[in-house]
């Protein structure tokens, strides 16, 4: 009399890209018993998921049962930490946003509203910037960014002549 081996599976776990995503999944490969598994995720779709523990039920053609779990996980959400420099003049180009980025899966690449692909926003005017962060998994991250200046100087002037030739009666007021 024969039987036939131990069913075992040897999963294949893909992953969650990005934080808070369902594109994790799973593939097993299914060896020992009796071929005509039937896979059982207690209603999940083992190709769409998220983070976390799932449970799973093979039973091959002899209704013989396997009992395994695989854990998904995924990468901590991206996140940006930055300083603002604002201009010190009104109509200077030395602001500047100095960012560093967490998270996500090395290594990041920059888009910037104004065209600039680098990591800090440097020699920048007064205005908003939007960043777009993506990781290498194509996860993004956005963020807004606002450079201020201070009012430009505005000088008025007010003026008294004098009131007779080589007088110093008369005045000049600026304010």
């Amino acid at each position: 009399i024969i039987e036939p081996s131990l069913i075992s599976t040897a999963p294949i776990i893909t992953d969650v890209n990005c934080n808070g995503g369902n594109d994790g999944s799973v593939t097993l490969n299914i060896n020992g018993g009796t071929p005509g598994y039937l896979e059982n995720w207690a209603g999940f779709n083992p190709y769409a998921l998220t983070t976390g523990t799932y449970n799973y039920t093979i039973t091959d053609t002899n209704g013989c049962n396997y009992f395994d779990s695989v854990t998904i996980s995924e990468p901590i959400a991206l996140s940006i930490s930055s300083v603002v420099t604002n201009n010190i003049c009104n109509g200077n180009s030395n602001g500047s946003v100095d960012i560093t980025i967490s998270g996500g899966t090395t290594s990041y690449s920059y888009s910037w509203s104004d065209g600039s692909t680098n990591e800090d926003l440097t020699n920048a005017i007064s205005g908003t910037y939007y960043l777009t962060v993506t990781d290498a998994n194509s996860c993004i991250l956005l963020d807004t960014f606002v450079i201020t200046e201070p009012s430009a100087i505005i000088v008025t002037s007010s003026t008294t002549n004098a009131s007779c030739n080589g007088f110093s009666d008369g005045t000049a007021t600026l304010s």
